[in-house]
């Protein structure tokens, strides 16, 4: 979770992306994980454009508290199916 200001804390969207999947995280049983990413708030579209150069399915917008529940049931979700 983050507030999409990575500029900030000198992280570009691509080094974000090559972490979020770069096949290191591998659990206690053998089980790589994936990782995900939501921003909780933007300034302008900075969120969506840092969303798009992520990997498909693996970046979220949230700009409203009410969306929060929404998007972690299909990160969930999506995982089981």
């Amino acid at each position: 979770v983050s507030d999409a200001n990575l500029a900030r804390y000198g992280i570009s969207p691509r080094e974000l992306a090559r972490a979020m999947t770069d096949g290191s995280s591998v659990s206690k049983a053998g089980m790589q994980t994936k990782a995900y990413c939501v921003f909780i708030a933007s300034f302008g579209s900075e969120a969506d454009k840092i969303q798009r150069e992520l990997p498909r399915g693996r970046g979220f917008v949230c700009m409203q508290t009410n969306e929060l529940p929404k998007i972690v049931k299909h990160i969930l979700t999506s995982e089981i199916a």
